[in-house]
Order: C-alpha cells, then sequence, then structure tokens
C-alpha cells in the first residue's frame, strides 16, 4: 500500500530520516517534528500486514457507522448533545466485526506516543493495514460515537483509542463531536499531558518533547537529550507551569517509590501512571479572600516551593498503594479493617460504607447513572459478602441486610440520611415513608 504499482512517491519516514544515535541532530529533528506532519501532504499510518483478513472487517464496519453518524448529525440539525442513543436491541450491539475492530484497537501501534502527532496534525491521514486503506476521520467519529453513546460496545471489546487522538480530530471537525458528546475537548497543557501518561515512550522526555507541540501554546522549550529527565521536568514546571497555572498543577502530581526519592516532590512525573485521577482545584474559596490569591512562592536555594494551605484532617494510617493488579479481595480486607476500626470516624455506621466507596470512585460515575447506582449497590454487597455478614446484619442492628445478590437497605438510614439533607445513593428505597426494618418485611433468603 505504501509503495504505487505504477507512480513514484516521495515518503518521509522519521525511524529512517534521523540518526537515532545523535543527540544532537535528534533533538533538532525532534523540535520540528510537528511542523512536518501539520504540512505533509498525507500521513500514511502503517499497521503492518493483515493475514487473517481484519482489515477488511474493520473498513466496512466503520464505512457503515461513519455514514450513519453523517447522515444522523444532519437529521439533527447539528444541534448540541442531541445525537440519539441505539436502542438496546439494535444489531450493531452484537455485530461480529467487533471482533475484528478489537484486534486493530489493541494493535502496538496506538499505545505509542510519537504517533499522536502523526494522526493528529495531519492535513490528511490514512490507515494502511494489509490491502485496506482507511480514512482516520471515519475512525475518530466512530470511536467518539462509542464513547459516548454506545458505551456497552466499549466494555467489551475496549476501543483503545486514546483520548488524545480524538481530541485533535476534535479541533478539525468541531461540529460533529459537539452533536455526539455535547461539550468540546479539554485540550489545555496539562489535560493534554496527563493524558499521555498511559502511551509508551522509550525516552521519559519525550513526554514533553512529543506531547507539547500538541497545545495549542506555544512552549520555547528546545529538545535536549543531554539533559537528565528530572532535570527536563524540573525546569519546565518552574519555568512554564508555575507561572500559568499557579498551584493548580499541583493536581497532576504523580510519583511512586523511585522517582519521590530521585526528583523534586512537587514536579509532575510525567512518566508516572500510578493513577489516572486528576485533584481537582478547589472551585469555592475555603480561606479569607485576602489569602485566596495567594501564589506559591518558589524558594531557589532549595528548591523548594511554598504553597499557603490550610490543615483539614489528619492521617491515621494508610494502605498498599493500589494498582491494576488489586483485587477485590484485596478492598475487602481493606474494608475490614477501616470497618473494625477503634479510631474515631465522623461516619455514622451505615455511612461508613457509602464514603469507602466514594474515596474508591472519586466521584466519577461510570456510564448511566441508574445502572451506576445498581453496580455500586452489587459491590457493596459483595464486600460485605467477602466479608462474612451475608448472614447477619451490621454490629449496629437494623441498618442493611444482604438478601442474596440484594442490598436492603433499613427505615432508620434513610431516616438518617435525610436528617442530614442527603438520600442513600447505594438503591432505591423500598416503601419509602411506609418501610419497615428489614426484619419486619418478611423476606425469605
Amino acid at each position: 500500500m505504501v509503495r504505487q504499482p505504477t507512480e513514484r512517491r516521495s515518503i518521509w519516514a522519521d525511524a529512517i530520516c534521523i540518526n537515532q544515535d545523535n543527540d544532537q541532530e535528534r533533538g533538532h529533528q525532534v523540535s520540528v517534528m510537528g511542523r512536518i506532519y501539520s504540512t505533509a501532504k498525507r500521513v500514511l499510518i502503517c499497521l503492518g500486514p493483515d493475514p487473517k483478513g481484519h482489515a477488511e472487517c474493520v473498513a466496512s464496519l466503520l464505512a457503515q457507522l461513519d455514514k450513519y453518524i453523517l447522515e444522523t448529525a444532519k437529521d439533527c440539525n447539528y444541534v448540541i448533545n442531541s445525537f440519539p442513543y441505539p436502542e438496546s436491541s439494535d444489531p450493531i450491539f452484537s455485530d461480529p466485526r467487533w471482533s475484528d475492530y478489537k484486534v486493530m484497537a489493541e494493535h502496538p501501534w496506538f499505545e505509542r506516543g510519537w504517533v499522536v502527532q502523526e494522526a493528529g496534525l495531519a492535513a490528511e491521514a490514512a490507515l494502511l493495514w494489509g490491502a485496506k486503506s482507511i480514512p482516520w476521520p471515519s475512525l475518530m467519529r466512530v470511536a467518539t460515537w462509542l464513547i459516548y453513546r454506545a458505551q456497552a460496545i466499549t466494555k467489551a471489546p475496549r476501543t483503545g483509542i486514546n483520548y488524545l487522538h480524538r481530541m485533535l480530530h476534535n479541533r478539525r471537525d468541531p461540529l460533529i463531536s459537539m452533536v455526539i458528546s455535547g461539550s468540546t475537548y479539554d485540550d489545555t497543557p496539562l489535560r493534554i499531558l496527563n493524558g499521555a501518561r498511559f502511551f509508551k515512550l522509550p525516552d521519559s522526555r519525550d513526554r514533553l518533547y512529543a506531547i507539547l507541540p500538541l497545545a495549542k501554546e506555544t512552549f520555547k522549550l528546545a529538545p535536549d537529550y543531554s539533559r537528565h529527565v528530572q532535570e527536563v521536568y524540573f525546569e519546565f514546571t518552574r519555568d512554564y507551569l508555575l507561572p500559568i497555572y499557579g498551584a493548580k498543577f499541583l493536581g497532576h502530581v504523580q510519583h511512586n517509590r523511585d522517582t519521590i526519592e530521585t526528583g523534586t516532590s512537587w514536579v509532575p512525573g510525567w512518566d508516572t501512571t500510578e493513577y489516572n485521577y486528576v485533584v481537582p482545584a478547589q472551585a469555592t474559596p475555603i480561606m479569607p479572600n485576602s489569602l485566596n490569591d495567594s501564589q506559591p512562592v518558589y524558594l531557589p536555594k532549595s528548591r523548594t516551593l511554598r504553597v499557603l494551605g490550610v490543615i483539614s484532617d489528619s492521617i491515621l494510617s494508610r494502605s498498599e498503594a493500589f494498582t491494576h493488579q488489586t483485587s477485590i479481595d484485596d478492598i475487602a480486607n481493606l474494608w475490614r479493617s477501616v470497618a473494625g476500626s477503634s479510631c474515631p470516624l465522623h461516619y455514622s455506621p451505615p455511612s461508613r460504607l457509602r464514603a469507602f466507596l466514594s474515596c474508591l470512585y472519586l466521584g466519577f460515575a461510570d456510564g448511566e447513572l441508574k445502572t451506576w447506582e445498581r453496580q455500586k449497590a452489587a459491590y457493596a454487597s459483595r464486600l460485605t459478602e467477602i466479608n462474612e455478614l451475608s448472614d447477619n446484619a451490621t454490629s449496629e442492628a437494623n441498618h442493611y441486610k444482604i438478601v442474596g445478590d440484594a442490598w436492603f437497605a433499613s427505615k432508620e438510614i434513610f431516616e438518617n440520611e435525610e436528617e442530614d439533607g442527603q438520600l442513600y445513593p447505594f438503591s432505591p428505597m423500598l416503601g419509602r415513608g411506609t418501610a419497615r426494618d428489614w426484619e419486619e418485611w418478611g423476606i425469605e433468603e
């Protein structure tokens, strides 16, 4: 597909045209990569051979869905967030071609960090896979539709299409994305750098050199591969993030046991992927206005950052760090220690499990809200089941009961929660206003 059968074609391939062993040449070429891809006549994304014929199925699936997306958006008069959700009975959910799509989405190319520039900055781009050529915009529109309108498909298989790919396409085609998603993509430098954490980049310095050109802002950061990665991160934070964002960038700080020893604690380690969450900036002032606008102060001699803050609580103990390998049994063990702790807690016994789960999902809801509430209830049920509470009420009687796979809350819980101006989040109330405690409901296990 790259070589034309009858015509000459001029090709520029970075792996061949840049001397990867020469830091000076490499640094110079990296500084102009964005310009190279944005001015190219066409960018070819080569996924390699396709001996099992997946590409033809993917190409037909994307062509079908892209046509549907474009026609439906037009029928919606391009009204923001007006794109319909497919019915659960729609044959598209059981289309066998999604297995071929999964093979494509799991291709190593989609994990590479440098390729975001290649596809996202190109005036025209196409995926070459086996004998098929797939338009990049078609893939991006379908990927956006999957995320915002057909999440049942994205669960299995996962789309594998990173946020940054979709964000860059949104810049070129914002109208369709707005009709489907109802919002624009956050393309601030901090969001872009955070979104690139899960890409694979052999050189950690390229977390800045390869990703920053995607931002609308211009950073005069000359690639220098002779500098240590921690120094590159430190100077970028001191010279750019601190003056622009003040203390807000601190929500992006991540470290592991190695980087906290070798780096500067207040400097984000962009090569660390301990968790995929950004601590949001406080929207409501928690200090007097005279102090609220105070900016962090950098102390050059000690390379420390002095920040004004408020002590809101104390940490009495901590668990081991959660990873992608953390199991529900590990979490159940942690819940057992929290529930049985003798430390003074500010939560009433029936509210402790809710507070515990709130810490786990960090305020995020995955998918449709009602479904998410049922999933939380099921998770709470599973935690208590693991801790052998299935056949008994809590030590504080008449709070909740596990019956099979169902989680039943007592009337007392709802009355306590309503006094605080809140409703219990796990499940719909049964017999609201007239409900009796579960012991009086006559439920047979």
